[in-house]
C-alpha cells in the first residue's frame, strides 16, 4: 500500500486564475524574483545551438514546483489510502518514522507522533536546454526519457504554450521576458508528471469487495436518498473505493495481454471464459461461461472471484497500469492453480508490465523460482516441460524480500537469496517444513511404541 502511495500521487494542479493569484504573490518575493533575473541571463547569453541550464537553477525550480503541487501529495496519498491519521503509522514505540523514497518524487518525509509531518524534496535528474535563435526564445527536456519512458515533445509543447498563453494574456507577459520563460519552465517541470509510472492496486480483500460490489453500491446510493439510512461514517481506504469505482466503471482499455486475447488466465485454470455485459440499466454484469453455461458472480467459487481482478486486468476492463500490485494472487486457489497462475504473471512481467506481490504460498513461490531457473535452459528444453519458449524470468527482473521477527520484537525487511542456478531460496519454508516433519517422526515413533 505504502509503494502504490509513491507512485499513485499526481499533485494538486491549480485554475489559470488561481495560477495567476500565486505569481503575483510570488513577485512579491525575493527568491521568486532572482530566479525571473536568472532566466533573464540565461536567455540573452543563449546560443542558437543551445546550451544546458544550470543543475543549480533547475533544482531551485524543482522547489518551487514541490511547494506548489506535490509537498503534500504523497503524504495525503498515503493517508487516504490507508485511511486513517498519518501519527497512527509511526512504528509502535517510536515518536516518529522516516519514509526515503527514491524515485520519481524523490522525498524524505517524516511522520510525528506530536506534530505534523514535514517531507524535504530530492531534486529529480531531468536535465533541460534553452535556446535563442535570432530572439527566439526555447526551453526542452534533453534526456530522450524521463522516469524511463520516452518522451513526447510535441504533447509536452502543446500543452504547456495553451496554458502559458492564459496566464501571459492576463500579467499581459512579453514572449521574451525573464517571468514567461521561468513560468514556461515551470510547466515543463510539471508536465513531466505524465510520464511518471502508474501503478493498480488489487488488494487482498478484492474477491470480498467484488462480490458485495451491487449491495455496496446500492447502500450508498439509498443512504444518499433517504434521510435517517445513512451507512456508518468513518474513512474509507482510497485503495478499497478506487478498487470500487474500477469495479463500477468496467472501461475499456488497451488489454495487457501481450497481443492475446485475454481470456487465458481463466481458460487454463478453471478450463472457461470471463465475460462482461453492460445492461441498459444497471452495474456491468461478470459471467464466467463453460460448456454452454452462464455462471454468475455470486455463484463461482472463491478461486475463481479472487482470480477475476487480474483476469479483468489483462482484458483491459480496469485502468492501465504499469505496474500491478496483487495481495495473495494464489489464495483460494488448488496447488496445481496455483502454479498455473505463476506462469501468467510471468508472462505479464515479461510483456512489460511491473508486478510487485505478496504471497504466503509455498507452491506459488517454488513455481516463480522454476521460472528463475529455466531461464538457464534452451527454449526447446522448457517446451519439452510443458512450457513456452518464453515462460522464464532473468535473475535480475526478480526482488524477493521476506518479512522476518527481530530479536526486538518488530519485524525487519531481509532479501531473499535468488540465483540463476538455485532460483528463489525457500529456506523460511524449509524450516517450517522440517519442522513439521520432525514432529510428524515423533508422533510415529510414540504410535509405534504404543
Amino acid at each position: 500500500m505504502l509503494a502504490h502511495s509513491v507512485m499513485s500521487p499526481r499533485g494538486e494542479y491549480e485554475r489559470p486564475f488561481d495560477y495567476i493569484k500565486w505569481i503575483r504573490r510570488k513577485l512579491k518575493e525575493q527568491k521568486f524574483m532572482s530566479l525571473v533575473h536568472g532566466m533573464e541571463k540565461m536567455i540573452a547569453s543563449a546560443t542558437d545551438s543551445g546550451g544546458m541550464m544550470p543543475k543549480k537553477y533547475t533544482n531551485k525550480v524543482q522547489e518551487l514546483v514541490h511547494e506548489l503541487h506535490f509537498k503534500d501529495s504523497v503524504t495525503g496519498a498515503i493517508k487516504s489510502n490507508f485511511g486513517t491519521n498519518l501519527k497512527e503509522l509511526v512504528r509502535i514505540g517510536q515518536e516518529r518514522s522516516t519514509i526515503k523514497i527514491r524515485y520519481h518524487v524523490g522525498s524524505n518525509i517524516t511522520i510525528n507522533k506530536a506534530g505534523a509531518p514535514h517531507t524535504e524534496m530530492c531534486h529529480m535528474d531531468i536535465a533541460y536546454s534553452i535556446k535563442n535563435d535570432q530572439g527566439a526564445v526555447s526551453i526542452y527536456e534533453t534526456n530522450e526519457k524521463t522516469f524511463g519512458r520516452h518522451i513526447d515533445p510535441m504533447l509536452i509543447d502543446k500543452s504547456v504554450q495553451r496554458h502559458i498563453d492564459i496566464v501571459s494574456r492576463h500579467l499581459k507577459l512579453e514572449s521574451n521576458s525573464g517571468l514567461y520563460w521561468l513560468l514556461h519552465l515551470i510547466k515543463r517541470i510539471e508536465c513531466a508528471s505524465m510520464y511518471l509510472p502508474k501503478s493498480c492496486y488489487l488488494p487482498a480483500a478484492r474477491s470480498g469487495i467484488l462480490s458485495a460490489r451491487d449491495h455496496i453500491v446500492s447502500g450508498m446510493v439509498k443512504s444518499s436518498s433517504y434521510p435517517g439510512t445513512e451507512l456508518p461514517r468513518g474513512p474509507v481506504p482510497r485503495v478499497v473505493s478506487d478498487y470500487l469505482e474500477s469495479l463500477v466503471q468496467m472501461g475499456e482499455h488497451r488489454p495487457q495481454t501481450n497481443g492475446k486475447n485475454g481470456q487465458e488466465v481463466f481458460r487454463d485454470l478453471f478450463g472457461g471464459s470471463l465475460e462482461v455485459q453492460r445492461p441498459k440499466i444497471g452495474l456491468p454484469r461478470i459471467i464466467y461461461k463453460t460448456r454452454g453455461a452462464g455462471v454468475p458472480l455470486n455463484l463461482m467459487s472463491s478461486g475463481m472471484t479472487e482470480t477475476v481482478p487480474l483476469q479483468l486486468f489483462l482484458q483491459g476492463r480496469m485502468p492501465q497500469a504499469d505496474v500491478l500490485i496483487l495481495e495473495e494472487p494464489e489464495a483460494h486457489l488448488h496447488p496445481a492453480n496455483q502454479a498455473r497462475l505463476a506462469k501468467h504473471i510471468v508472462r505479464l512481467v515479461n510483456s512489460g508490465v511491473h508486478v510487485l506481490l505478496i504471497t504466503h504460498g509455498v507452491y506459488f513461490l517454488e513455481q516463480l523460482s522454476m521460472f528463475v531457473r529455466m531461464s538457464q535452459i534452451p527454449a526447446g528444453e522448457r517446451k519439452k516441460l510443458g512450457y513456452g519458449e518464453g515462460d522464464c524470468l532473468d535473475v535480475g527482473d526478480v526482488a524477493p524480500y521476506m518479512f522476518k521477527k527481530s530479536a526486538g520484537g518488530g519485524y525487519g525487511i531481509h532479501e531473499i537469496e535468488h540465483t540463476p542456478v538455485v532460483g528463489i531460496s525457500q529456506d523460511e519454508f524449509g524450516r517450517v517444513m522440517d519442522s513439521m516433519y520432525d514432529k510428524e517422526f515423533r508422533i510415529d515413533r510414540i504410535i509405534g511404541d504404543a
